[in-house]
């Protein structure tokens, strides 16, 4: 139980990395 959520915690955590540096190069793009 403790090492699936700290999975989850952790892809959470890449997942809003990567949206944010997408976020970023949407941006630089315009």
């Amino acid at each position: 139980m403790v090492i699936s959520s700290m999975a989850s915690s952790i892809s959470g955590i890449i997942y809003s990395d990567l949206a944010l540096h997408y976020f970023h190069s949407l941006l630089a793009h315009f």
